[in-house]
């Protein structure tokens, strides 16, 4: 029988220690014109200010001594302490007292770019260059920003957000060093700043403020100055919005949505940047629009001929004119939309614009609306002595407006300019998304009573805009013009575009339709929203 052995383990060898990637070699008193400064310095040129305080200081003694490491050929690199050595070139002093160390490159970067990002007197652009150089150490090395936040002490949004800053474009990236425009106000503006046109914009309008004298105030009016250039630079995309008098009429793809250079502001509506494609795809789309109108009339001229019951054309008749009804309702809660966003910035007193506010901040119900409604709602605060805390609730924040109007005026007229301009933008924003999606439809036919408008004169006298009018008449199937033409004594015949064109040309020596007179927001059926 076979015995079993066993077999001795091999012997195995211990690796060898990695070499040390840090290691201290005590304290040393360095000639300044041997410190080399690190090449991963992130900071620029400090405050003369804070360098002659920090030469006075040297002169009484130096209390922290310099990191520094020792090259391989004995030359003295800073780590920590550049701004030190400046001090003590202008104090006049031969020596510092440096921490020496030795470390390999990928460390030494690490411990210069983590020292600038942990400095409180650095500049927001000096800590965001800092920041941006150790997250691509740091993925470089296989590790992530939350890491990153938890090496620094602070966030992983505030290591991203302090990142984004490096893509601020000259001149705003200067601004945000000098402190002329606040680090909030810069991360606001770096997605738009990477578009040339709204750059040119926003940089002509800081220089306004300055000519002004009030260059703190662009920081403050950030939000509103962004939003002008975009409305002023771009057109909106999303079919069945108005700007100036237009509809627009097509659906952007994918594809070209990328071609027409879009931005989207906080009250979540995109703007094309790409104005010349955005009329070829807009004249494209009316002309197919025009085409099937052509189609649909035929269609219709050719049913009508078609025997029915009367029954089947009664309810046929009924059908039709409830659709108008909801057509015109919409349309004339879109002219009241415009003419209160108006009213709101030129004439409503400070009782009225109150009462609006209050209405509105208790009405939104969508919540980009929201979002844009906090937003003015903490600069309506903050203007009037009232600090509130950036990540208060809609609610509770909605309340302490409510507390700090409660029988008291607005203490600023910057407040009433606030208040004005908050409801003026977010009745604008009401109209782009569909009125009743946001608020009830009750809602703006109090605010239009409120204005005292007739809105029947308004729409239908000699001041009526004939855009609004033609916009009226199209809502109408040719044989629904017919109808309105016996209703106000006329007696035109032609094609549809004929028949609308004399309308335009002969409505103001007529009486006003009664399908304008009784249409009411209220009753526009929900699905036509």
């Amino acid at each position: 029988m076979a015995t079993k052995t066993t077999k001795k383990p091999k012997k195995t060898t211990k690796p060898e220690a990695p070499a040390p990637k840090f290691q201290m070699m005590g304290r040393e008193d360095v000639e300044v014109d041997l410190l080399l400064d690190s090449p991963w310095q992130s900071r620029l040129e400090p405050k003369s200010d804070w360098l002659n305080e920090l030469a006075d200081s040297l002169r009484m003694g130096q209390t922290t001594p310099c990191l520094v490491r020792v090259l391989e050929d004995g030359q003295f690199e800073l780590i920590a302490g550049h701004t030190r050595k400046r001090a003590a070139e202008l104090a006049g002093l031969p020596t510092l007292r440096c921490e020496l160390i030795q470390c390999d490159d990928e460390t030494a970067q690490r411990l210069v770019l983590l020292e600038n990002a942990k400095r409180k007197e650095l500049s927001t652009l000096e800590k965001a260059r800092a920041m941006a150089a150790l997250v691509e150490s740091y993925k470089q090395a296989g590790k992530s920003q939350r890491e990153l936040a938890a090496d620094v002490g602070i966030s992983q949004s505030e290591v991203s957000s302090l990142a984004r800053l490096t893509e601020l474009p000259d001149p705003f990236d200067t601004l945000l060093h000098n402190e002329s425009i606040t680090k909030s106000a810069a991360e606001k503006l770096v997605p738009f700043l990477r578009h040339e046109v709204l750059a040119k914009k926003l940089f002509a309008e800081w220089q306004n403020y300055v000519s002004a004298m009030e260059p703190e105030q662009f920081s403050r009016d950030v939000d509103y100055e962004i939003r002008s250039a975009v409305k002023e630079a771009g057109l909106p995309i999303g079919q069945g919005l108005t700007v100036n008098g237009v509809v627009v009429s097509f659906e952007a793809t994918k594809e070209q949505l990328k071609q027409l250079d879009v931005v989207q502001l906080s009250d979540g509506t995109t703007w094309a940047l790409n104005q010349e494609l955005w009329w070829e795809l807009q004249k494209a789309a009316e002309a197919e629009s025009a085409k099937a109108e052509t189609t649909s009339n035929e269609e219709e001229e050719a049913t009508e001929t078609k025997p029915m019951t009367p029954e089947e054309a009664a309810a046929k008749k009924q059908q039709q004119a409830e659709l108008l009804a909801g057509k015109i309702a919409m349309w004339k809660a879109r002219i009241q939309r415009d003419e209160l966003a108006d009213w709101v910035t030129n004439d409503a007193d400070e009782r009225q614009l109150i009462a609006l506010l209050v209405w509105c901040i208790f009405e939104t119900t969508d919540w980009q609306a929201i979002g844009q409604m906090r937003d003015f709602l903490k600069e309506y605060l903050n203007a009037g002595g009232h600090k509130v805390d950036r990540s208060v609730e809609r609610t509770e924040l909605s309340w302490a407006v409510v507390e700090a109007l409660a029988g008291v005026p607005p203490e600023t007229s910057e407040q009433i300019t606030i208040v004005r301009r908050c409801l003026s933008d977010w009745l604008r924003y009401v109209g782009k998304i569909g009125v009743g999606k946001l608020i009830s439809p009750e809602l703006i036919d109090r605010m239009w009573r409120m204005t005292g408008k007739d809105f029947a004169k308004m729409v239908w006298g000699p001041t009526a805009c004939k855009d609004d009018v033609e916009e009226f008449l199209r809502l109408h199937s040719t044989a629904q013009l017919k109808e309105l033409q016996q209703e106000l004594g006329l007696k035109w015949s032609g094609t549809k575009d004929e028949m609308v064109s004399h309308f335009v040309d002969h409505y103001q020596r007529k009486p006003c339709p009664k399908s304008i007179i009784q249409a009411k927001v209220m009753d526009v059926p929900a699905r036509m929203w």
